[in-house]
């Protein structure tokens, strides 16, 4: 049985706590085949992203204070997930060490919505060339 790729909507997860920042990612989102996951807080991500299934966190750097050794756990928790970041900063020099091992792109404020499309289309391919199955099934994601 076949599923029409706009029948299955992606989790994405997403990290900011800049309302407006919130609306911007929605309108973005909103047109492509992706369910929006919003996280309050950092300590509720981890079980969020393994409860939802999702491959891909979208995480606001000018909102949520978050450290190298956060990331590192976080994506040890969850070895199969895409981080994207959003910032209004060019540099972000305390996280050099993630940026260089888990952050897998940074994107710029005011946020291309036609880069932010390309980054997940791009996650999803990944995620169901690693597992050739739905990008929604967290088998997919374990290594």
């Amino acid at each position: 049985m076949e599923f029409e790729a706009s029948a299955i909507k992606e989790p994405i997860v997403v990290l900011a706590s800049d309302i407006e920042q919130l609306e911007i990612l929605r309108t973005a989102l909103a047109s492509g085949p992706y369910r929006i996951m919003e996280c309050e807080s950092c300590a509720n991500l981890s079980g969020l992203i393994c409860d939802s299934g999702s491959s891909a966190l979208i995480l606001d750097l000018d909102s949520v204070t978050v450290d190298n050794r956060f990331l590192r756990h976080l994506k040890a928790d969850n070895p199969g997930l895409f981080i994207l970041t959003i910032s209004g900063q060019k540099l972000h020099p305390e996280l050099r060490e993630s940026i260089s091992s888990y952050i897998h792109a940074c994107l710029s404020k005011p946020l291309d919505a036609d880069e932010l499309e390309f980054w997940l289309r791009s996650i999803i391919h990944d995620t169901l060339e690693q597992g050739n199955k739905s990008p929604t099934d967290s088998r997919t994601r374990r290594l």
